[in-house]
């Protein structure tokens, strides 16, 4: 993890603590994508739980 953490952090220029909560962000949505993939929530909730 620190890897993936380490590469965002050096591609984007950006800080650890700013890689760390945007991969956290893009795993999020990743999951509720997933959760709407399976009929556990619908696109209506999907912008409550991404805000």
């Amino acid at each position: 993890m620190m890897a993936a953490i380490e590469l965002v952090e050096k591609e984007e220029k950006i800080e650890e603590s700013t890689a760390m909560r945007k991969l956290m962000r893009i795993g999020f949505e990743t999951y509720i994508g997933n959760l709407y993939k399976q009929g556990k929530v619908t696109l209506r909730e999907t912008p409550d739980y991404l805000n």
